[in-house]
């Protein structure tokens, strides 16, 4: 079964407004997913990007289904929806790679005539199975919105029938049923009771990386002299301010004041001024953010002699441009980094543009030790400069890995006196 049957593609409306479409094997948008999406998920303000996630793992079900000679009409229409053989498969299937998505049609769980496999079996196969498998956080994603979409399409099925008729009530309760079938076997994202947190650069790793990027470094992986100056600069902006992939490249050249030495991160969500179909988006609040007068003149300097080398360049505002002048768009960003980990092995494996932000956060918490901030002013200010919610948590993760982290030396440095003081020597 070929996974380009099902694709995801994305209408930008005349007013900006970004609307992505689950399309069909007849090249038409899919009826029931169009409806869902446009009544539950942009109906309660969700960004493109989102419905983009939604509609990925919408897709998944489908190509789910087709491989199993499923359709879901014909099972509603008899007041069901999946059986538990079904929702085994499913879940496995969701926790494969889109790539091996296509080579797995003959999962465990069902066979295309609808034979029903036994359990053990399943149990088996699955062990066996080594197939690389997707974060849990990705399975489990996935199947929420499957679950959410199902239950949905139940629900308005559940409609069409009048009050106390069977199928009203079948169909209720297999739309009760899927859901505790699915929410009790999603992946469990907290296994052992610590979050799994992902580190920051080091310093070693930055000045390996800051070396090759260098526009004269001879390990520098770019061509021309626009590329080397844009990489660099991008790379400067991700870890000096801590900023997100979608928030830098929202980043126009006028949000920069010179003057007053800052730039303004702003939220422009459907901005009919943005070519782009897949729109960088802030998601976190907007902020103006101080620069220094260093990384402000590099700054400068790529505006008035990269940049305006390109005549498309003047036709908008965004910061950073792809070869040609056009924005640079998601892809391209993602591209920048994916030839440093290609051409750099050397360079961290986890060398993605988020990784600035965990970098940006750790030096921010060896500032607020240098400083003596209490805990409630570090948060405070981190969640300010990060565009967080001072209610949202998310600053205090960050404080309490710190203090992790200052626990862990502390105890290792009392080993060692411990040590000492007992004449056991060093090894």
């Amino acid at each position: 079964m070929d996974n380009k049957r099902y694709s995801i593609k994305t209408v930008l409306m005349p007013n900006g407004e970004r609307l992505p479409l689950l399309i069909g094997p007849s090249g038409i948008p899919v009826h029931e997913v169009a409806i869902y999406v446009m009544a539950e998920i942009r109906g309660s303000n969700k960004a493109g990007n989102t419905i983009v996630q939604v509609l990925q793992a919408i897709r998944v079900l489908y190509i789910f289904l087709e491989t199993r000679g499923l359709v879901m009409e014909r099972r509603l229409a008899q007041g069901e929806i999946l059986t538990l053989p079904e929702i085994q498969a499913l879940v496995h299937y969701c926790k494969l790679p889109f790539k091996h998505i296509k080579e797995n049609s003959d999962q465990p769980g069902t066979t295309s005539s609808g034979k029903i496999i036994p359990l053990e079996k399943v149990r088996q196969t699955l062990s066996a199975n080594t197939t690389p498998m997707v974060s849990p956080l990705v399975a489990a994603t996935r199947l929420i919105y499957i679950r959410n979409y199902l239950s949905s399409l139940s629900r308005t099925w559940a409609y069409k029938y009048g009050y106390g008729s069977n199928e009203r009530e079948n169909l209720i309760v297999a739309g009760e049923d899927l859901m505790q079938m699915i929410n009790s076997r999603l992946p469990s994202l907290n296994r052992h009771g610590t979050r799994q947190e992902r580190e920051g650069l080091s310093s070693s790793d930055l000045e390996r990386l800051f070396a090759v990027i260098a526009p004269d470094s001879p390990r520098n992986p770019w061509r021309s002299n626009h590329g080397k100056a844009r990489n660099e600069l991008l790379i400067l902006w991700l870890y000096y301010l801590g900023l997100r992939r979608g928030e830098l490249l929202t980043i126009t050249v006028s949000d920069v004041s010179f003057f007053e030495k800052n730039v303004l991160v702003a939220r422009r969500a459907d901005n009919p001024k943005d070519p782009r179909t897949n729109q960088p988006l802030t998601k976190t609040k907007a902020r103006k953010l101080p620069i220094g007068d260093w990384l402000l003149g590099k700054t400068e300097e790529y505006i008035k002699l990269s940049r305006s080398l390109f005549k498309q360049a003047r036709k908008h505002e965004f910061l950073f441009v792809a070869e040609g002048g056009a924005p640079l768009s998601m892809s391209a960003c993602n591209k920048i980094f994916a030839e440093l980990r290609e051409r750099c092995p050397d360079l961290p494996r986890n060398l993605f543009p988020h990784i600035f932000r965990h970098t940006w956060n750790d030096r921010f918490s060896e500032i607020a030790d240098s400083k003596q901030f209490s805990e409630a002013e570090e948060m405070k200010m981190r969640s300010h400069l990060m565009g967080w919610s001072e209610t949202s948590g998310t600053a205090a993760l960050y404080t309490k890995r710190h203090t992790r982290h200052k626990a862990n030396e502390a105890l290792l440095e009392m080993q060692k006196q411990i040590q000492i003081s007992a004449g056991v020597p060093d090894e």
